[in-house]
């Protein structure tokens, strides 16, 4: 989804909360000059393993960002905060992620991608929507970040299973030009790079 709307203009990314590397390496084999920020250590080894792998070089930090990091921070033309949102409300509160995300997203020149938990364990019980009622749930930050960017979109679904009752997550999309895929990537080819690198290298996908 990510490489299928990735905006060809785009010079540089931030992936904040980049787990084992796959979507920083995606951003990185688009062209990017990208940064993936994770405090696991385990996941930043292995997202360095991947990138070699894969032939690119995007940075890796083992840091929290913290909302004025946000704020003092150069511009980027991508932000990927996927997964992130409802661990800023576990650490901090409510007010603190949506003001970290307001941040980002005045902080990001092109495309935010933006992905929440769907469930009000994960949030804590701070969220005002019910579990999995997603179209509240797209309602809710298209309203938060409506002033930031002129378009927004829903552009898929990933699948979730931990835990079990929270099936999907939406990939929502903050853009400031019109949404839409952009053809002439061989998105299938990227996609089974990716996944025969992490499979060379990742000691779990090595028995697949």
């Amino acid at each position: 989804m990510v490489a299928s709307f990735l905006d060809p203009e785009a010079r540089t990314g931030l992936d904040i909360g980049s787990n084992e590397g796959a979507l920083t390496c995606v951003l990185a084999k688009s062209g990017l000059d990208v940064l993936g920020v994770e405090m696991n250590t385990r996941f930043r080894d292995n997202a360095e393993i991947l990138a070699k792998a894969m032939k690119v070089s995007p940075r890796f930090e083992g840091r929290i960002f913290s909302l004025e990091d946000i704020e003092q921070m150069e511009e980027i033309d991508v932000a990927l905060f996927l997964s992130v949102h409802h661990q800023l409300v576990a650490h901090n509160d409510l007010e603190y992620a949506n003001a970290f995300l307001k941040a980002l997203a005045r902080k990001t020149r092109m495309q935010l991608f933006f992905q929440p938990a769907c469930i009000l364990r994960k949030y804590k019980k701070q969220m005002p929507f019910a579990d999995n009622d997603v179209s509240a749930i797209i309602a809710y930050f298209f309203e938060l970040l409506e002033e930031e960017f002129p378009y927004r979109g829903l552009i898929g679904f990933s699948l979730n299973d931990l835990p079990r009752n929270e099936p999907l997550r939406p990939m929502l999309l903050f853009s400031h030009k019109p949404i839409q895929p952009h053809p002439g990537r061989d998105i299938v080819g990227l996609i089974n790079e990716t996944r025969k690198a992490g499979r060379a290298t990742h000691p779990l996908l090595r028995k697949l």
